[in-house]
């Protein structure tokens, strides 16, 4: 079974530079999964207690959902990243590229800095667009 390039990610040289993200994301074909926004919970409901750790279960959180699409995190074309208040942003980029590690592209980015999520203790959700890969037998 083969998987065809479908995802296109780049940054026009008309647009600024950028740091950790691609400025657009193009789905040549196929289908796409829009996927909910993933908080630093387990299994249980637990929220993970730092910055760090609930950003790291999130995107462990978010992979699981983008496997369970038949994709990998290589077809995420989108992501949006909701954090509250003044949150270290290089500890979150820190976290981002160890997950996106071995990408020469990184997904389009929004990150938008809210006052509170759905539980006062809750620092960052993330969500996703994913370009679900086409498989030829």
């Amino acid at each position: 079974m083969s998987t065809k390039s479908q995802l296109e990610l780049f940054t026009p040289n008309t647009c600024p530079p950028t740091f950790g993200y691609s400025q657009v994301a193009i789905i040549q074909r196929g289908r796409i999964a829009f996927i909910s926004g993933q908080v630093g919970v387990d299994a249980d409901w637990r929220l993970a207690p730092t910055f760090e750790e609930q950003t790291a279960q999130a995107f462990r959180n978010l992979q699981a959902a983008v496997s369970a699409c038949g994709a990998t995190m290589q077809n995420v074309c989108k992501l949006t990243i909701f954090a509250v208040g003044d949150v270290d942003l290089g500890t979150y980029a820190t976290v981002r590229d160890g997950i996106f590690a071995g990408q020469p592209k990184l997904p389009a980015s929004s990150l938008i800095r809210v006052a509170g999520l759905y539980s006062p203790d809750a620092l960052i959700e993330i969500e996703a667009v994913v370009a679900i890969p086409d498989t030829d037998s």
